[in-house]
């Protein structure tokens, strides 16, 4: 089935109450044998980039996008207790910039040895990301490779998200990104390799096949670590888990998205959801910040854009 995305650019939305009620079949009003899944629902989105606190892999509180920090780094680790053989993650972390950081190899397209994203640049990249969706333009395979490559958003140039183009072992896609921008959460877990550390200082950047291969060697009961080749979308048992509706790419997002509800989200709405800060001295671990996908805090009013909606291949719908 072909998906389409509602993509929330306010944070503030999960428990404001916010509706998409246009779509069909309205979830509520359902035939369940005949007409599958309901296509109308409240609003949720991802959480704006902000600290997250873990234990061990598992999410406890703060934003389920986590804001990368030098903690966030890839370090050396031994996966046989034979010698240092990768670098992986230290610390489990969720969210578009920890998938970024997993998955795409800076400069790769010309440069088979090119090493790893600094969190930094992939917390840059996040934002840039997110400011694209904020103002309605496509995040298409090709549209995210400029991105990548364009230095002035953190990014290096030479780089793709799927790893399509010359050497790069990026393996990234548009759709996985649409998950996570909707309000699916994903999570990389501790020890989760990111680059091999043959080659010199470079550290080039390992394709996942190769990760495979050294995760499947590992030796769990000499290191006492259980390393892994990838991160993954939380599932329903797992604490931080968001239920995000699949919504098909039918006529009628596109109607919604063009004069019906979705378009009407997307101009101004006033809400203000007590569960959130709307200015950085209220903000909390336990309170995170309303924040637009431009990067600034809602306005104390309330009033805001709400919705963006896309099509899987990350062309947007709304106008």
């Amino acid at each position: 089935m072909a998906r389409a995305f509602v993509v929330p650019i306010r944070s503030d939305c999960p428990g404001a109450g916010v509706q998409v009620l246009d779509l069909v079949p309205n979830t509520s009003q359902k035939n369940s044998i005949y007409d599958g899944p309901g296509q109308t629902f409240y609003l949720r989105g991802a959480d704006s980039p902000w600290a997250t606190t873990v234990n061990g892999d598992a999410y406890v509180a703060g934003s389920r996008m986590t804001i990368l920090t030098v903690a966030n780094d890839a370090t050396v680790q031994d996966t046989t207790g034979g010698g240092n053989d990768c670098r992986a993650t230290a610390i489990a972390t969720f969210g578009l910039a920890a998938y970024l950081q997993e998955r795409i190899q800076p400069g790769g397209i010309v440069d088979a040895t090119a090493g790893r994203l600094a969190p930094a640049n992939a917390q840059l990249l996040t934002w840039a990301i997110m400011n694209r969706v904020y103002n309605a333009q496509n995040i298409a395979a090709a549209d995210i490779r400029t991105l990548l490559s364009d230095v002035a958003v953190g990014g290096t140039a030479n780089t793709d998200l799927d790893g399509t183009h010359g050497f790069s072992n990026s393996f990234g896609s548009v759709e996985d990104i649409l998950r996570i921008l909707s309000g699916e959460v994903y999570g990389v877990p501790r020890y989760t390799v990111i680059t091999g550390i043959a080659g010199g200082p470079t550290y080039p950047f390992m394709s996942l096949a190769d990760r495979t291969i050294l995760v499947a060697a590992q030796i769990t009961a000499v290191t006492g670590k259980t390393f892994v080749e990838h991160g993954h979308f939380l599932a329903r048992d797992e604490h931080g888990f968001i239920d995000i509706p699949l919504i098909a790419a039918t006529g009628e997002v596109t109607a919604s998205a063009h004069e019906g509800h979705l378009h009407k989200l997307y101009q101004s709405t006033t809400f203000k959801n007590p569960n959130y800060a709307y200015t950085l001295a209220l903000t909390t671990q336990t309170c995170l910040p309303a924040i637009q996908w431009n990067g600034i805090f809602v306005p104390a009013t309330g009033s805001a854009p709400v919705v963006v909606a896309y099509f899987d291949d990350g062309v947007c719908v709304t106008i």
